[in-house]
């Protein structure tokens, strides 16, 4: 019975995740899905220069044929746990944004963070495909959307790098990211929603 209930609250929660992602992703424009796809691999090329193994075997589990199912439930239960912790981080960071640079920029910093909220919740459905075979038919759903905005990968990768060389330039937040890297990763997510 507690094998039962534990599996029913697992499929809920990757329900919830996916049923969240259509929402943000419906109607938007295939820019905005490449935004997406983006910060997928942005997480992705973050999480390996951090600790390689670990960020090669989320790649895998999520994009890939390799890993097991299980490997896919232990990873999808982490980054569940990122994303809790990003969305408390945007919502308090936002906050202090309004009051001390003002509603225009504090909207734009939130968009931001919604779109990477979003890049994380993209691997947890990948995740969630692969912990769970009757889940795929579920997300199927997004494959079009995702799928048609490969073309978009390159130019959406050149904005974020300008825009991290603008706020570099400010001193504010420097951050080194292998641009290349993230498009070609990017662009490999991509290709895998053929096969979704």
């Amino acid at each position: 019975m507690a094998g039962w209930f534990a599996s029913r609250l697992r499929a809920g929660r990757y329900s919830m995740n996916l049923q969240l992602l259509k929402a943000d992703l419906s109607g938007s424009s295939a820019q905005h899905h490449a935004a997406v796809i983006v910060e997928a691999a942005a997480m992705l090329a973050k999480l390996q220069s951090d600790d390689f193994a670990m960020g090669n075997l989320l790649e895998r589990a999520a994009f890939e044929s390799g890993g097991s199912s299980q490997d896919a439930e232990n990873l999808y239960d982490a980054l569940e746990d990122v994303l809790s912790v990003a969305e408390a981080q945007r919502k308090q960071i936002s906050k202090h944004a309004k009051d001390r640079l003002g509603a225009e920029a504090s909207q734009s910093m939130n968009r931001r963070a919604l779109v990477q909220e979003q890049g994380i919740r993209l691997l947890l459905v990948a995740l969630a495909r692969r912990a769970d075979e009757s889940f795929k038919a579920k997300a199927r759903a997004l494959r079009e959307g995702l799928y048609s905005a490969r073309e978009a990968i390159s130019t959406v990768t050149a904005d974020l790098q300008r825009e991290a060389q603008l706020t570099n330039g400010l001193g504010l937040n420097p951050q080194e990211r292998d641009y290349e890297n993230i498009q070609l990763k990017a662009e490999l997510i991509g290709m895998s929603f053929l096969g979704w």
